[in-house]
């Protein structure tokens, strides 16, 4: 009784609706007692009571809302001014005629590698290079990583010894690419959204899965992993997870 009456004096400077709050959204942080049940609450409950619950949010869905195409002179320039920089970007950015290429200090022709590679690199060629704008694809072979670049005949070498990154890779994702193909696609919105917005992140979405089924079916034996705690990766990477990010893996 006594300890009761000591508990509803820590109660006497709140009302009966401050308390119930304060126990359900702050107590619960705090210590384990028997008011805890937002706790144990699972997506499948979350998202099944969407229509029902005031306080419900999903993000993915407030950004399908907010990424329409919407017709208008300013979108109409801007598209035409993306098409324009991903020429521009082609011509560039690992030009052709770049010294540095002919004496293939750091660079590497298609021709150089095996078959299976270069029926890949082939196949991402029969592409338009818009397609690309948002993805760089990285892949390892024999110990190196290089960039895959849209419509020219030979690669950039992006790290000369990219074992010990693909060693760390291995490790997170439990499973070993040493003797591997690795293709790792860097998604990078930035590139459409600094032109078309929102929409140009839902643009870049569809680009990215495009490209995967592409690579997919350029070989019988690959392997796209999705599942893996892409922070960590993209940690190993040195990108930034927002603007850069690494979301699939494909082995073969």
């Amino acid at each position: 009784m006594e300890k009761l009456l000591n508990e509803n004096e820590q109660y006497d400077d709140f009302s009966g609706e401050q308390i119930a709050s304060f126990k359900r959204y702050i107590e619960e942080n705090d210590v384990f007692n028997d008011n805890v049940f937002e706790v144990f609450e699972k997506n499948l409950d979350y998202y099944a009571s969407r229509y029902t619950r005031d306080e419900f949010v999903s993000y993915a869905e407030l950004f399908h809302a907010n990424s329409d195409f919407w017709n208008s002179d300013e979108m109409d320039e801007n598209i035409n001014l993306y098409e324009v920089s991903v020429d521009w970007r082609n011509k560039t950015v690992h030009p052709h005629d770049s010294e540095y290429v002919i004496k293939e200090e750091k660079y590497v022709f298609i021709d150089s590698f095996s078959d299976k590679i270069k029926k890949i690199l082939n196949n991402l060629n029969k592409k338009d290079i818009e397609l690309y704008s948002s993805v760089d694809l990285i892949f390892y072979v024999d110990g190196s990583l290089y960039q895959y670049l849209p419509k020219k005949n030979f690669v950039f070498t992006w790290e000369k010894n990219g074992k010990n990154l693909i060693d760390k890779i291995s490790k997170i994702l439990s499973m070993d690419l040493t003797d591997k193909i690795v293709i790792i696609p860097i998604f990078i919105p930035i590139r459409k959204m600094l032109f078309l917005g929102e929409y140009g992140y839902r643009e870049s979405l569809i680009d990215y899965g495009r490209i995967l089924s592409l690579v997919e079916h350029s070989t019988d034996d690959s392997k796209i992993i999705r599942r893996f705690e892409s922070r960590y990766i993209n940690e190993k990477f040195r990108i930034d997870s927002v603007e850069k990010s690494i979301i699939s893996i494909i082995t073969c």
